[in-house]
């Protein structure tokens, strides 16, 4: 009974992990296939820029995931997810305050959203690890 309760409470931190893993993943792949058409839309004038984040999403996603489906999971994973996800909420709301790009209100839109389904992922995967211990 007790082995099946733990397997419930990792489970919960892994399927976190593998939405935060699958999410991330699908979202890069839109930044970098749509760095073009996305670029003049948030307002940063380079679609480099926007291909490179794309590419960096795209890494991290598959990361997350790949090592979400370990078992058994290493309990350091989603204490270090959660701290990335914090770092990526703290990037968007500097980047809204700094508007380094002159970002477009579509562009400060989309860095909301992004910041608050990170931010909702790490909540996820913090009450899934409080579990697992």
């Amino acid at each position: 009974m007790a082995a099946q309760a733990q397997s419930n409470q990792t489970s919960t931190v892994q399927r976190a992990l593998q939405t935060d893993g699958v999410v991330s993943t699908l979202s890069g792949v839109v930044f970098t296939l749509g760095a073009g058409i996305l670029s003049p839309i948030v307002g940063i004038e380079s679609p480099e820029i926007v291909l490179i984040f794309g590419l960096l999403i795209l890494v991290y996603g598959l990361g997350v995931f790949v090592l979400s489906n370990r078992t058994p999971l290493d309990p350091r994973l989603p204490v270090a997810i959660i701290g990335l996800n914090a770092l990526f909420v703290a990037l968007c709301v500097g980047l809204l305050i700094a508007d380094p790009f002159t970002f477009t209100t579509e562009g400060k839109w989309v860095l909301l959203i992004l910041a608050d389904a990170v931010a909702a992922l790490a909540i996820w995967q913090y009450v899934g690890l409080r579990r697992m211990r």
